[in-house]
């Protein structure tokens, strides 16, 4: 989860920032291995969704639902709807815990703070707690067309670890068990509050002010036609759509809720309101698994069409894309789209952001520049190397 480090099989991002005559030029290479998925093809649709999860352990659980439903849908298989709204719990969980790890551990450490692990680690223990109770010998996420429906068995047991992990996250991070998405302010003095004054003490509010459309659905009929196509593989390193590029992940998905909106008319499109938007949406997904509990349908589940190996899924930090192709038993072919790949685009969101930071030489530049990597949240480690403008004798690069 760390941005700073990324596994052997992750690749990584090399991230620089050189001034030019107005304003900082980006230039963004990667060295990730976007084919890797290739490594699925010739093998079994159970080989393959037992792969998945050890070789994309960041997002692991999106990772698995998208591979899963992009199976289900090339072989025509279906699963039922308890398992669908199972599948979409497990999602909630890993976001919870995403927002958290920012929260506590990326976020202070990125504004001169100690990180908060001691706070972090039991929540995060509960949550991983809760994802086995769901998924205890992974067959949500391993079995194509799972059947079955929800004895009570499953939810009894959640809920019996649920609730006590809902109080202590939502003390510690809002001081408010009542709060809710839908709030257009965090409680004075809570964690939160306090985090949002902190990023405004400095100065770092504004930081970010720039505006990139939300990446819109995607018809699947089109995604699959670019994925079969000539150009699947440039689709896939620096995806656009339609000629442009677009922004994904929760600033995306929040921009338009009450909170983001007051901080927006206060602040702009930059780091406070990208801030909140991940406050938002961890209280969406508390509240996604309330109503579960509840006995409502989160779920919709989409008919398979046979014609479209196709999933497409929100997982933490944006869209995720997975398409396959099988004869029988056997992958064919597979492709992924990560969201790290939209936001990091030479074009997207982060290098507009970075473009953006102020040119005057200053020791804060390398914090603001990763806080904005940090908000626009890669799924690898990346390098970061800064150029600052030459300001004459004594100014350094």
């Amino acid at each position: 989860m760390n941005s700073n480090t990324g596994g052997d099989i992750s690749g990584s991002l090399h991230i620089a920032v050189l001034p030019s005559a107005e304003q900082f030029q980006t230039r963004i290479g990667s060295s990730r291995p976007l084919l890797a998925s290739r490594v699925f093809e010739g093998k079994t649709i159970n080989q393959v969704l037992h792969l998945v999860p050890l070789l994309y352990n960041v997002c692991g659980q999106a990772q698995s639902v998208a591979a899963v439903r992009a199976i289900e849908n090339a072989t025509g298989r279906e699963a039922a709807p308890e398992i669908e709204r199972r599948r979409e719990l497990l999602l909630a969980l890993e976001g919870i815990r995403e927002h958290l790890w920012r929260f506590f551990i990326d976020w202070p450490k990125l504004l001169g703070h100690s990180t908060e692990a001691a706070h972090f680690a039991p929540l995060n223990r509960a949550l991983m707690q809760l994802s086995a109770t769901l998924n205890p010998d992974k067959r949500l996420t391993t079995t194509p067309g799972l059947q079955g429906d929800d004895d009570g068995g499953t939810r009894e047991a959640f809920a019996g670890h649920w609730h006590s992990l809902r109080e202590d996250l939502l003390l510690q991070v809002f001081a408010d068990t009542g709060i809710d998405a839908t709030a257009t302010q965090l409680p004075a003095g809570s964690a939160a509050a306090q985090l949002l004054d902190d990023v405004l003490a400095k100065g770092y509010a504004g930081l970010g002010d720039i505006a990139l459309a939300p990446l819109p659905e995607l018809p699947d009929e089109e995604v699959t036609a670019l994925l079969r196509g000539d150009e699947a593989d440039q689709f896939v390193a620096y995806p656009q759509w339609q000629g442009s590029s677009y922004e994904t992940g929760p600033f995306a998905r929040q921009a338009t809720q009450p909170l983001s909106q007051a901080l927006i008319t206060q602040h702009g499109l930059g780091v406070l309101p990208r801030m909140a938007s991940r406050l938002t949406e961890l209280l969406q997904m508390v509240q996604t698994i309330d109503a579960w509990l509840a006995g409502a349908s989160l779920f919709r589940a989409r008919t398979p069409e046979k014609a479209f190996g196709l999933a497409q899924l929100e997982a933490a930090r944006g869209r995720l894309i997975h398409y396959v192709e099988t004869d029988d038993d056997r992958i064919l072919r597979y492709r992924i789209v990560a969201p790290t790949e939209w936001n990091f685009h030479p074009q997207g969101i982060l290098a507009r952001m970075l473009d953006a930071l102020p040119q005057q030489a200053s020791a804060s530049l390398r914090e603001k520049a990763e806080l904005l990597i940090s908000l626009a949240d890669p799924c690898v480690g990346y390098s970061l190397t800064i150029h600052e403008q030459d300001t004459g004798p004594g100014a350094h690069a």
